[in-house]
């Protein structure tokens, strides 16, 4: 369960780490809560209220006021009732009510793009992404931000993510609320069985075991030409590699190799490159 945690536990004028996590327009109160801990009925909180022209006093659902000082920043750890509504008397220059709604919401959704693999198309060879897709409800909108919070963006579209990075995400309202703040962390990393990026930097070699390796091409590529080299060190070790086209079913797709023959397969000659077609319908190689 949740220690007891009330609004006695205060702090106030000293959570400048929070700063960064908060959009503060001028004249504004901006208020967001973060769950710190959550069990099936409670959670244990910490809003995090800010105005530039300093906040006076605070009011809590239970009438007590907490004296702020004209501090511009404000850190408050609070303990609610899942699912219930507390309101917060807030005043500045004047006094105004803010909602806060208990709730330990997660939005954010993760939708890994091409499996981890890298992808060749027409330009060249592109690294695996992620992509981040906020599902909002009727009447909601959300901010995001992808430097800890000192930008924010309204989301509006899938985000694409090329390195792991923590998404911070914020209902964006257009009345007085104390909106929830979610923090994600977002790994982009390439599949156990991917071909790795060292096959295809410049001056790089990716090493391979006794296992078969993948990455995806998307339509765009086929036609054009794929060159691919085995190092010396495979053959030194006594393996050898094997290149493969293959259909979304992982079935092998027959290609012409540098001869004009259709082979299903190029085995490898000592540290020579191939330079071969991309065939009609394949999605892997």
């Amino acid at each position: 369960g949740i220690n007891n945690v009330t609004g006695n536990n205060m702090l106030f004028g000293i959570v400048n780490k929070k700063k960064e996590e908060i959009q503060s327009i001028e004249n504004k109160t901006e208020a967001i809560y973060e769950v710190i801990l959550s069990d099936d009925t409670n959670l244990k909180i910490l809003i995090s209220i800010e105005n530039q022209e300093g906040i006076k006093t605070i009011q809590f659902p239970n009438g007590d006021i907490l004296y702020c000082n004209n501090s511009k920043t404000v850190g408050i750890d609070y303990e609610v009732e899942k699912n219930e509504q507390y309101n917060f008397i807030i005043e500045t220059k004047e006094k105004e009510e803010f909602i806060l709604e208990a709730k330990d919401e997660d939005p954010i959704v993760l939708n890994g793009e091409n499996g981890g693999y890298a992808i060749i198309d027409k330009y060249g060879i592109k690294d695996p992404k992620v992509g981040i897709i906020i599902q909002d409800s009727p009447g909601k909108s959300y901010d995001y931000s992808l430097d800890n919070g000192n930008t924010w963006s309204r989301y509006q579209e899938e985000v694409k993510l090329e390195e792991s990075t923590t998404i911070k995400v914020k209902e964006k309202t257009e009345y007085n609320k104390i909106t929830q703040l979610i923090s994600k962390e977002v790994k982009v990393e390439l599949a156990p069985n991917a071909i790795g990026k060292e096959a295809y930097q410049e001056g790089n070699s990716f090493g391979m075991n006794n296992n078969s390796y993948y990455m995806y091409i998307s339509s765009e590529a086929i036609g054009r030409e794929f060159c691919w080299t085995c190092a010396p060190a495979s053959i030194q070790y006594g393996m050898t590699a094997v290149a493969e086209f293959l259909n979304e079913n992982k079935e092998n797709i027959e290609f012409m190799n540098e001869n004009g023959v259709q082979v299903n397969s190029l085995t490898d000659v000592y540290g020579n490159s191939h330079k071969i077609e991309i065939p009609v319908r394949c999605s892997m190689v």
